[in-house]
């Protein structure tokens, strides 16, 4: 939902910049309310999904929330929530301040041109956002399953897709500025030059914007929510407001373009300077660029059971028996056989459709990971529910250390944290 959303903001954005300024001629006046078209549009949208029969998400009277544990949960969702909209909160500053300094070096003619180079931008926000959302679940999961081969692969790709599609719509301005002059109704004989110049500059920083705006979701992804901010901060605010306070009176109005690419050249390499800050504060626990942990040497046991109570009680008794013989300690084994037993008849009492269940098993030093993964309905076993036919859900809850969810490509992919004794 929330990347369709940003896609239909993005794109009715567009159009609408197409129709105010194009046929109604309202100038910057149009840029600004096809932004608010766009917003009423997608908000509208994501607001149908909180009535639709669809949804995943209870909505709980407030008087049965309990404060302690609605005060833990606000902290969680503000913690976690916080690096991506912190995006929005840098950019809308950045906007400010840099707007108000081109209107006092170059007049009309500098907003023009800046309000065309800033809804251009949208494009390849489309894809940055697109590739970020999709992406952040699947390293998410890949991460709390310590398969950092799967985080690699995963943010690689996305990397890869970003610059690519950043590098399309670069070569497609740099060559062909005047598609923007005329889907933004630029005619002005004395506005062209400036603005073909700047749209050319500008768009020289969008394969660094997508590839920043793609690790700020990873850093958060990878549980560093501070690293998330640092990247979004010195990308979004401190270096294209304070590279363009220091060139534009060296360079001129120019000088602000160049501070977007700085801007970008500068935040990547903050992000090399900081992984090797990170190596060797970690004595080489954690390295490389995307910051992974060495992989632990692990016992790793992996089953797949069919959706049939009968067969999940034979696996449990099977998961009991290998754990004791890798000299797990009774308790430890006895709560990770019942842990999977419960997880998976919840599975099987909540879907009539699924075939199979995936179990993946590692024995770590100090604690077992246990990854679920099927292809029932959306269940999120962290979820407060009332009834009685989430009583297996009661015990996991209380055996378990941890437990983290995700829906990712269509599957429920649960891992759950027990600690060895």
């Amino acid at each position: 939902m929330g990347i369709t959303s940003d896609i239909i903001s993005n794109l009715v954005n567009l159009v609408m910049d197409f129709v105010y300024l194009k046929f109604f001629n309202m100038n910057i006046a149009g840029a600004g309310l096809a932004t608010l078209t766009g917003q009423i549009l997608a908000s509208i949208f994501i607001t149908y999904y909180f009535f639709s029969d669809k949804r995943t998400i209870k909505l709980l009277s407030i008087s049965k929330i309990k404060f302690k544990r609605f005060i833990a949960y606000f902290k969680d969702i503000v913690i976690s929530g916080f690096p991506p909209a912190s995006i929005q909160l840098f950019i809308t500053l950045k906007l400010f301040i840099i707007n108000y300094m081109v209107q006092i070096v170059m007049g009309g003619v500098g907003l023009v041109a800046f309000s065309v180079c800033d809804n251009s931008s949208f494009l390849i926000y489309m894809f940055a956002i697109g590739i970020s959302q999709t992406m952040s679940p699947i390293v998410s999961v890949y991460y709390q399953e310590e398969d950092y081969n799967g985080v690699k692969y995963t943010i690689k790709r996305a990397i890869k897709l970003g610059v690519i599609s950043g590098g399309i719509l670069m070569a497609i301005f740099i060559i062909y500025p005047q598609s923007l002059l005329f889907l933004f109704n630029i005619t002005n004989p004395s506005d062209i030059p400036i603005v073909t110049e700047s749209i050319r500059l500008f768009s020289l920083s969008f394969i660094g914007l997508v590839t920043c705006f793609i690790m700020t979701y990873y850093a958060e992804a990878i549980e560093r929510e501070k690293y998330s901010i640092w990247i979004a901060f010195i990308e979004g605010l401190v270096v294209p407001v304070g590279g363009s306070l220091l060139l534009v009176p060296l360079i001129g109005f120019n000088g602000i373009w160049i501070a977007f690419l700085i801007a970008e050249i500068s935040t990547i390499l903050f992000m090399f300077i900081y992984s090797k800050y990170i190596e060797r504060k970690s004595n080489g626990e954690y390295s490389g660029f995307f910051l992974l942990k060495k992989q632990d040497k692990v016992n790793v046991l992996d089953l797949s059971v069919n959706a049939n109570i009968n067969e999940i009680a034979d696996l449990a008794s099977q998961v009991l028996d290998y754990l004791k013989s890798m000299k797990v300690s009774d308790l430890t084994s006895v709560k990770v056989s019942l842990a999977i037993e419960e997880m998976l008849v919840n599975i099987v009492n909540t879907n009539s459709d699924v075939e199979t269940i995936d179990i993946l098993i590692k024995i770590q030093s100090e604690q077992i990971l246990i990854s679920i993964k099927d292809r029932g309905v959306e269940f999120n076993p962290t979820a407060e529910r009332e009834g009685c036919e989430y009583d297996h859900i009661k015990i996991l809850m209380s055996i378990a250390d941890k437990i983290d969810y995700a829906r990712v490509l269509g599957l429920n992919s649960t891992v759950i944290t027990i600690k060895s004794f």
